[in-house]
Order: structure tokens, then sequence, then C-alpha cells
């Protein structure tokens, strides 16, 4: 009986996400469901993201803003970072799984996901060729892209190590040895000590993998084949690597 439930249970969920693609497939044809559905994705994948978009047109200065709204995230990685290495990972332990989860998906995993969706769209208008209102250089791009390189690379440290035992061969007994894990992941050296042995954290690698090959293959790529001329764009996502 248990088999048949488990059977069944697993052919509940397949169907389930089926009818959800195909709903978000036969939706993206229509503009107005579009829209609607961009934002849920967003939301679902980068809160933070749809909170800069919704307070570009309330604001004077988008550029300063960009540049408090940056600044403000760093810091408060870092002050996460520091947090960790005298707390040892105390506090994230005796925390409710769920209240871990909503603050990894509303700092480190939403950030992650605003720099790549901001270069990926600039490595587009880059390769497009639009022109510029803000003028930045393709070598002060790619300075930006290596920042947000190693903000990623850290920010991947911090979701793993905020992830329970048992993710892991291995516990990380600090979050220098979970952000060492994360630039060898991203910069695909894989040395083997560590490996993760859960199908959440596999999946979690599988992703800094994809969005260090956006970052450093597609986006880094665009910018070298670029002229070194000033170039300008009109475009939120030029906006907000001018000023990461």
């Amino acid at each position: 009986m248990g088999h048949y439930l488990e059977s069944l249970r697993s052919i509940t969920c397949i169907l389930a996400v089926l009818i959800f693609y195909w709903i978000v497939v036969l939706g993206w044809l229509i503009p107005q469901v579009r829209r609607i559905l961009r934002k849920v994705l967003v939301f679902a994948f980068s809160p933070t993201r749809l909170a800069i978009e919704f307070l570009k047109p309330k604001v004077a200065s988008y550029g300063k803003l960009i540049t408090w709204w940056n600044w403000t995230f760093r810091n408060v990685m870092l002050s996460v970072v520091i947090l960790f290495l005298f707390d040892k990972g105390i506090v994230v332990r005796h925390l409710p799984f769920w209240l871990v989860c909503f603050v990894s998906w509303l700092l480190p995993f939403s950030r992650i996901n605003e720099l790549l969706i901001a270069f990926y769209q600039d490595a587009f208008e880059q390769l497009r060729g639009a022109d510029s209102g803000t003028k930045i250089t393709s070598i002060q791009r790619v300075g930006y892209l290596v920042g947000a390189y190693f903000e990623v690379a850290i920010q991947f440290g911090i979701l793993y190590f905020c992830l329970l035992q048992g993710f892991f061969n291995k516990e990380f007994c600090s979050i220098v040895q979970a952000i060492y894990f994360s630039a060898v992941t991203i910069t695909t050296v894989g040395y083997g000590d560590i490996i993760p042995n859960h199908w959440l954290s596999q999946l979690a690698c599988i992703y800094e993998l994809a969005v260090g090959f956006v970052l450093i293959i597609f986006t880094l790529g665009s910018y070298l084949a670029s002229k070194s001329s000033p170039l300008t764009s009109t475009t939120t996502s030029r906006q907000d690597v001018s000023e990461t």
C-alpha cells in the first residue's frame, strides 16, 4: 500500500509541474498575461530586483539609488560573514528551517539573481550595440563584472553555510570553508574534498555553475567583443551595471 501511495505522490508532483509549465508557456503568448508572469517570476527569483524596478520611477536620481542599494547589500553581506566568523553558525542551527529558507531566499539568493539579471540584460544590449546615456567603457564594465563575480561567490558561500547538516558529506566548520567551497565550485575547480549529497545542495551547485558561466563566459565575452570607446544606454540593466 505504501508503495502505491509513493507512486501516486510522484505522479501527482510530475503532473503539477507539467501543468504549471504549460500555463507559463501558453500564458507567455498573451501580452497582458506575460507582464503578470514576468513580475511573478522576478518576485519568485529576486524580490530585490522587483523592488529596485518599483523604486526606479519614484526617485530623482536612479544612479544614486543604485549606488546606495549595492553598497547596502555588500555591507550586509560582509556583516553576515563577520557574524558567522565569530558565531560559527550557532544562531543559524537553532533557527526554524522555514525561517532560514526565507532569509536565504530574501538576501543571498535574491541578490545573486539580481546581479545575474542585470548583467545578462546588459550583455544583450552590448551585443545589440545600443547607444548610451551614461558613459561607461567596456574596461569599466569588466571591472564591475569582476566585483559582482566575487560577490556572487561569497553570497553562495553564505547560502551553503545556512543549509542544514546532511546536505554535504561533511558539515562546514566555518563560513570561510563554505566560501572556499563556493569559490572552487563557481570556478569549476572542484577538488572533491566537499561533496553535496542532497538533491537541494546539488541543485544549488549546478545553479552556481550556471551563474558563473553567464557572468564569465557570456557577459565577459560580450564586453571584450565590444568597442572600448564610451558606450551609452537608456536601459535599466545598464544603469544597474554602471553603479554595481
